[in-house]
Formats: C-alpha cells, structure tokens, sequence
C-alpha cells in the first residue's frame, strides 16, 4: 500500500470528505516540489534540526525537511493525513522522529525544543 491510497480513504470520510477529489489529489503530488522549493529558499544547513509541522496534511513539505537530514516530527487531527505521511516516509525510503495524532490544544513539546 502506498501514501496515495490514503487520498481515497479520505472520500469515504464522513466527517470531512473530499470536495474535489482530483484537485486534492493534485495538490498531494505537488505538495512534495512545493517542500523541496521552500526548503531551497530558506538556504539554511537544516541536517540534524529537529522540524515541526503542525498539520502536516500529505506530508510533502515535512519530507522535503527529512531529504535534507533534518529530524522530523508532525503533529495532525485527521488519522488519514498522519496515515497518508507515514506512509509517503516509507515510500520515499526516509525516516521521521514522531509523527502522531494532535488534539488541537496544546503542542506536546517544550518551548525551545525545535529549530524549525
């Protein structure tokens, strides 16, 4: 099973089912590249951070941190995302620090313990 698998699951989701099933699964293609720019952009040596991505949606963004060795770690409400990131880590043969179901409140990390 791959990442993408997860995009359908979210169809059948009753609490927050997809409105535009193409476009979303457009946008988690893309959402990778988009990652890889901004981490581009920001020319900062980020092997060894340690990264948070509060919602991370397909995970692109937070993917492109682990391409370049930071320490990941990613925090969502919906299990599909956190799910579909996972797996889109092991299909890309890259590895993350924690990625786990947030409840919206408070961040379960002391101030000060992330880089980015």
């Amino acid at each position: 099973m791959t990442w993408q698998k997860h995009l359908y699951d979210w169809e059948k989701d009753k609490i927050q089912p997809m409105v535009h099933p193409k476009t979303d699964i457009e946008y988690a293609y893309q959402a990778i590249d988009r990652g890889r720019r901004f981490v581009k952009h920001l020319k900062l040596d980020l092997e060894g951070e340690r990264v948070l991505d509060v919602t991370v949606g397909s995970g692109g963004i937070l993917c492109a941190f682990a391409e370049v060795g930071s320490k990941c770690y990613g925090l969502d409400i919906f299990d599909y995302f956190l799910n579909m990131t996972k797996q889109r880590f092991m299909d890309m043969d890259l590895e993350y620090e924690f990625i786990n179901k947030w409840k919206g409140i408070n961040i379960p990390y002391p101030d000060g313990f992330f880089d980015f």
